[in-house]
């Protein structure tokens, strides 16, 4: 039976079985295996199918022919997997393994857990050495273990679609939840509204996020970015994924994020009721809302998921529902008399008529409807599944009102964040069911999910390095048991799975540099020590001319002795040429006579408008007014129209030690201490925090904080610890 795992075996298994995700229950036993060399895979009857998969994956990945027959070869190790239908606690997707001197035995009750078993076999054997044997019974934690791609920013082929779902299968991902309509563009071909990908799949310029989401129709003249999947490639997706007992959830966007839909059915708009409604249209962005007192916007959805259902076999289908720019509703003369009719008091109720509407009409299909957590605005659906995003407030309500529940907050599961706002080891401690509910409630959260939105990535490469190696640290979060969980035991399986993913083809974030000290500050001269290499063969390389390292950059030591003013710029590099990102340390050498007491509570504050995309520099405020403040923030500024700030004051140390400074901002945000760059949190992204350490002599230093609003949330905050450990704002 599965049981709670012996923190001494999960020391063995660590040591020397590095997988992921990790096995539920595993009991060493004597001798190795070398998996690597095994020539055959015995897989008779109902196993055939899968046994034939893997003796062809292991061929690929071995570099050496590995056969499917029907009795063990006495010249080699051999696998044998079948199915055991006698063993009910494996469920439909657990598996039983042993592995001896001879090779490995493998049984689970459904085709499912034998597929699963495969990629636990797959690993082993691309460890490329041997292994101790043992006997696991493993299954997964959870039914739902999702990973979720944007196309409409940013468009990728079937070909990278289909290896993003075998890599997703080999770590044990079992629903990939397709985002195939946004604002960006409408991805899916549907044969009843061909404008849709006719027009709508296509924008104006070269593809890059942040410009007008300008369609039209390609004519061979001018530049446009864009693309769609046809009906025919959406099936050989669909079909390609369920070969590796994947489910595809395809998303629809209901009511919001509809600039295709709008762009290219103008009769789907609000109508402003007057003129002062009017001029609040004309005063925001165009509409990606559709009227929900117009019969057309329920037909067109109606049209569209008609063909939908007919692809997508799924049990699910994810309708969005979040983000509704109600502001249209609240100036729609058209919603004023549905509102009136219907006896719908508000626009929290009129979005909650809108999802009812479709939650009930797939019902009459035989599907169930899932949606972010906006859905639960005015009243849930009563069949609507919830997707928590914005926290995890909303699945909890959900589930105490008896509803399905995902679990994909942005504080774990957001993988277009930045590595530095969510890390590996964040994205370890993910747990989708919160303390707050009950045993019984609990039952009702299915899983979780991470996100990968595209706004910032543009090509599949990046796509994968955002998604890896984060994407393993999910996989464990969802499949293997929350008892003995330890990151620093994960690491130790992780280090191997960097080779691993190579093999697979996956081009993963080297992790940047991880530094003791961000900057350093001193009057006569400051070490910086530097840590370990996170993966075998990755070497740290440094620059102190303002040079990009490179592969030939010298080596960095255990530690720099800084004594002058300088900029080191380091990076991890691995014997295949890839590179992390950069990290960056300035040195500052102060001279003078050090200040001692603190001159300024003040700061003061700058403000320049204007679209941008990265923090302006210093310059760009040389000619705005100055305005005393006491806090960073963003009080008082406005809260649509893009801009940018800046703060200059002064920050006393009380006493020599170490200093970290969190910096929080949506969008942008980087500080300077003494003119040393200590915190980086810059380029358009949401709500993250960046912090950054330094070692300061007692005294009083130069601040500044640079700030920019790309538009929608903002925020902003500087807080720093002081070697006593207490904390405050600035």
């Amino acid at each position: 039976m599965i049981t709670t795992v012996l923190v001494h075996a999960l020391a063995v298994q660590a040591a020397v079985w590095p997988i992921v995700p990790r096995p539920a229950e595993f009991t060493p036993t004597e001798g190795t295996c070398d998996i690597s060399k095994v020539h055959v895979v015995i897989a008779p009857g109902a196993a055939a199918k899968v046994g034939a998969s893997v003796a062809d994956n292991l061929t690929k990945e071995l570099g050496h022919k590995v056969d499917v027959a029907q009795s063990p070869s006495p010249e080699s190790s051999s696998v044998l997997m079948a199915i055991d239908t006698e063993n009910p606690d494996l469920g439909e997707e657990g598996y039983a393994m042993v592995v001896s001197p001879s090779g490995v035995v493998a049984a689970a009750k459904t085709q499912k857990g034998l597929f699963y078993a495969a990629q636990t076999i797959r690993q082993l054997a691309m460890l490329g050495k041997p292994v101790p044997c043992g006997a696991f019974e493993d299954k997964p934690r959870f039914a739902w273990r999702g990973l979720m791609l944007d196309v409409s920013r940013h468009f990728f082929t079937v070909p990278e679609v289909k290896h993003m779902v075998d890599v997703m299968a080999f770590y044990k991902f079992n629903t990939f939840h397709w985002h195939l309509v946004d604002d960006g563009g409408w991805r899916i071909q549907i044969k009843s509204h061909p404008e849709l990908t006719e027009i709508g799949a296509w924008r104006k310029g070269d593809g890059k996020w942040g410009g007008a989401l300008d369609f039209v129709k390609p004519d061979g003249k001018q530049q446009v970015y864009g693309g769609f999947y046809t009906q025919e490639q959406i099936k050989e997706v669909v079909a390609y994924a369920a070969e590796r007992h994947i489910t595809v959830v395809p998303e629809i966007e209901i009511p919001a994020h509809e600039l295709a839909v709008l762009d290219t059915n103008p009769q789907l708009r609000c109508t402003p009721r007057d003129a002062a409604a009017k001029a609040t249209f004309d005063k925001i962005e165009r509409q990606n809302t559709i009227c929900p007192a117009k019969p057309a916007s329920y037909k067109i959805f109606e049209d569209v998921l008609t063909e939908v259902i007919a692809l997508f076999p799924s049990k699910y289908i994810h309708i969005g529902g979040d983000e509704a720019a109600k502001v249209w509703w609240e100036n729609c003369k058209d919603c004023d008399a549905f509102k009136k009719e219907k006896g719908i008091k508000d626009s929290g109720e009129e979005q909650s008529y809108v999802i009812r509407h479709f939650d009930k009409w797939l019902e009459s299909k035989g599907r169930h409807l899932i949606g972010w957590d906006e859905i639960l605005e005015g009243g849930l659906a009563p069949g609507a599944a919830v997707m928590s995003w914005r926290g995890i407030d909303g699945g909890i309500a959900a589930a105490k009102a008896k509803h399905n529940v995902v679990m994909s907050p942005t504080s774990h599961c957001y993988f277009d964040y930045p590595y530095s706002s969510i890390s590996t080891e964040k994205a370890f401690e993910f747990d989708p069911v919160p303390k707050a509910l009950s045993a019984e409630e609990g039952k009702l959260v299915h899983g979780g999910q991470a996100n990968l939105w595209t706004e910032w990535v543009e090509n599949y490469d990046r796509a994968m390095a955002m998604l890896y190696p984060r994407a393993l640290a999910m996989s464990e979060a969802l499949w293997s048991p929350l008892e003995g969980r330890s990151f620093p035991e994960f690491e130790s399986r992780l280090s191997a799975q960097y080779a691993v993913l190579g093999k697979l083809k996956v081009k993963y974030m080297v992790p940047k540099p991880t530094l003791a000290y961000s900057a350093a500050v001193f009057y006569d001269s400051q070490t910086l020590p530097f840590g370990k290499p996170p993966m075998e063969g990755a070497v740290l390389r440094y620059t102190s001319d303002g040079k990009a390292p490179t592969a030939s950059s010298p080596a960095a030591p255990a530690s720099l002795v800084m004594d002058k003013t300088q900029r080191l710029r380091l990076a991890y590099f691995l014997p295949d040429g890839s590179k992390s990102d950069e990290a960056v340390v300035d040195a500052v050498k102060l001279t003078g006579p050090r200040a001692m007491n603190l001159t300024q509570s003040t700061f003061e504050r700058k403000m320049v408008m204007g679209e941008f995309k990265v923090c302006p520099p210093a310059s760009a405020f040389a000619s705005a007014n100055a305005v005393a403040v006491t806090q960073i923030g963003i009080q008082g500024m406005p809260e649509d129209k893009p801009y940018a700030l800046s703060f200059k004051g002064w920050f006393l140390a009380p006493a020599d030690g170490d200093y970290t400074f969190a910096l929080t901002s949506d969008d942008g945000s980087m500080l300077w201490l003494a003119g040393a760059q200590v915190v980086d949190n810059d380029g358009p992204h949401g709500a993250a925090t960046q912090r950054g350490r330094v070692r300061l002599q007692k005294g009083v230093y130069p601040i500044e904080v640079i700030y920019f609003e790309a538009g929608g949330a903002h925020s902003l905050s500087l807080e720093v610890t002081g070697p006593d450990g207490k904390s405050k704002k600035l």
